[in-house]
């Protein structure tokens, strides 16, 4: 303990011993740091107001759990060891959660694509179904047979109106020896 000769207490070296600032123990008292707050020091009567302000803040339920190591008093410096600890678990979770919403957010996207692939799949297979389909003359649409047979009962009509193209008498067919030399020889009579 930092005690000098004539009963003052140095609050920089207590702030040592307790394990907190020398700003935090002129805080407690409600003293005002003029100066340099290590150097400042307490009277008797101060240090044990500080002593009761710091326990007041830092009680214990029973002596007998703080004996058995059931309890502990945190020091500041654990204290920053433990909230260092947390911030790091916090900091991996949320790491672990946006990795996991990444890969959910890419196996959506994923389905969605082989999805949309499916249907236009299948559209294009129906497309090629409906064109095979409308080629056959027992599958067409009975609109599409009415103006199949009208186009059919036209056709007759239009061939009915043209005149007849005139045909030439035919003529004799002569002897295919006709145009040689000695063709002109009576044929033979049996």
């Amino acid at each position: 303990m930092a005690v000098q000769q004539n009963g003052q207490y140095r609050v920089g070296q207590l702030a040592k011993d307790f394990g907190i600032k020398a700003k935090e123990i002129l805080e407690a008292l409600g003293k005002s740091s003029s100066g340099s707050a290590s150097s400042a020091t307490l009277s008797p009567d101060e240090f044990s107001y500080l002593l009761l302000k710091l326990t007041e803040n830092k009680q214990i339920d029973s002596i007998d759990d703080y004996i058995d190591g059931k309890v502990k008093i945190v020091t500041a410096s654990e204290k920053a060891e433990i909230e260092k600890a947390e911030a790091e678990a916090k900091a991996a979770a949320e790491a672990k959660a946006k990795a996991e919403a990444e890969a959910k957010a890419a196996a959506e996207a994923k389905a969605k694509a082989e999805a949309e692939a499916k249907a236009k799949a299948e559209r294009e297979r129906a497309e090629q179904i409906a064109k095979r389909d409308a080629a056959r003359p027992e599958n067409r649409s009975q609109a599409d047979r009415f103006e199949q047979r009208r186009a059919q009962q036209k056709q007759p009509q239009a061939q009915e109106k043209k005149p007849a193209p005139a045909q030439k008498p035919q003529q004799p067919k002569k002897d295919a020896l006709a145009g040689f030399a000695g063709a002109n020889v009576p044929k033979e009579q049996t």
